[in-house]
């Protein structure tokens, strides 16, 4: 046993002088967690990162966090190198980061409080706000899969890429690799469809923010926004599946 309970797997590509807050933003979660006896890893994966951001991150004061793990790679693929990050991490638990990012203070507590009381239900859990900053400016919030409904997740992705899950079910269900072309959307809304698909529902934390920054030059910037138009397609979208999905959740209404 590792003693970790959650780890947080931080994708960094060239934030530079950004990490500064991100990093302080998940120390301050991390030692709320702690009050609570949750133990928490930092385990940072740089992909294809530019020498200012490594030289920060090899030289940053991670005191205060449980443990923390670098690891440097070159897959310039952020659903990929995710899967890097949840394969070296040793928590029950995964939850994802983003290095330009920051998070309310009760974070990790309130997402690993929803897994604690769904019994070892197939479950992800997202925060209930998002408020953009930077670039572009709003507040959004998420509602859970039993509100949001399959036909809207088949049209759109109401969801994001922050959500807390266990390692071994994203073991089994990794993300794949949709950076590469011009067409396709984001690994997270492929992610979330095939765990849907996989059995899980989708659950939110209430009261719990990520403050999502909007820049020119981030990794979603640089991936072409405007023209990711559909997500891979996937057992979603087929019509035995889908029956059986709309099915399963009108049993379970019942």
């Amino acid at each position: 046993m590792s003693g970790i309970d959650v780890s947080l797997v931080l994708n960094v590509h060239r934030e530079q002088d950004l990490l500064y807050p991100t990093l302080r933003s998940l120390l301050d979660t991390v030692l709320h967690a702690q009050l609570h006896e949750i133990k928490s890893e930092l385990v940072i994966v740089a992909d294809h990162a530019d020498e200012r951001t490594l030289t920060l991150l090899q030289n940053y004061d991670y005191t205060g966090f449980d443990a923390v793990r670098l690891e440097n790679i070159e897959v310039r693929s952020l659903g990929l190198a995710r899967n890097y990050g949840i394969e070296v991490a040793v928590g029950e638990y995964i939850l994802t980061a983003d290095a330009d990012d920051l998070v309310s203070r009760n974070f990790i507590y309130e997402l690993y409080q929803v897994h604690q009381a769904a019994q070892n239900k197939k479950i992800v859990v997202f925060p209930e706000y998002y408020h953009s900053f930077g670039d572009g400016s709003y507040v959004c919030r998420f509602y859970s899969l039993g509100q949001v409904g399959l036909y809207r997740m088949a049209g759109e992705h109401p969801y994001v890429s922050r959500f807390m899950a266990r390692r071994a079910d994203l073991l089994s269900v990794p993300y794949r690799d949709c950076s590469s072309g011009t067409l396709y959307a984001y690994e997270d809304y492929d992610i979330n469809l095939r765990l849907i698909c996989a059995g899980f529902d989708l659950l939110v934390a209430p009261d719990t923010i990520v403050f999502y920054r909007q820049r020119t030059g981030s990794i979603m910037a640089s991936l072409g926004r405007e023209q990711k138009l559909m997500v891979s397609n996937s057992a979603f979208f087929e019509g035995s599946e889908f029956l059986k999905l709309l099915q399963h959740r009108v049993q379970g209404a019942v």
